[in-house]
């Protein structure tokens, strides 16, 4: 089973040098066809050793739904992913969160409020948690079923993110 680790990391691991060039041209062979790049951790997590998820994002102008956890600490980590992610002018289609332990966080009630009002950005969710892996898969698809209908009905890109700090000066 491989390692839960960063795709560069993993890479160094096995003695084998990461390539950015190759990750890029394996995602430009699928020709136009609609394309999911899971990020694998993050925004800032390493492909080689000078470019990170965002870099590949960011050369394939591709639009990114962020997937963020519900609770304690996602109003700052989240915040700081939509502020990079709009000074790299990358558009943001919308945020997910997601449950990642079965305790109840009181947190989880305002977050996705706080992140609409604060940022203007969709959110989507919480994905309730659940343990099994079939049971995860249904609730994804379940809380992504609004995003993929609005998406399907409509050809073009949403507005690019703006953050509150970009708009008020």
């Amino acid at each position: 089973m491989p390692l839960p680790v960063a795709p560069g990391v993993a890479a160094a691991r096995r003695r084998e040098t990461p390539s950015f060039t190759r990750v890029l041209a394996l995602a430009r062979s699928f020709g136009g066809r609609p394309l999911l790049i899971e990020g694998a951790g993050g925004l800032f997590v390493p492909i080689d050793a000078e470019r990170d998820m965002i870099d590949l994002i960011e050369t394939l102008n591709i639009p990114v739904l962020l997937v963020a956890r519900a609770g304690l600490g996602t109003l700052n980590h989240t915040g700081l992913s939509l502020a990079v992610l709009a000074k790299r002018r990358i558009p943001l289609r919308a945020v997910l969160l997601t449950k990642v332990m079965a305790v109840n966080d009181p947190s989880e009630q305002d977050n996705a409020e706080w992140l609409w009002q604060r940022h203007g950005v969709t959110v989507l969710g919480p994905v309730p948690y659940a343990q099994d892996p079939t049971s995860r898969r249904a609730a994804d698809r379940q809380a992504l079923r609004p995003l993929l209908t609005a998406l399907a009905q409509r050809q073009r890109a949403p507005p690019r993110l703006e953050t509150r700090s970009e708009t008020h000066g």
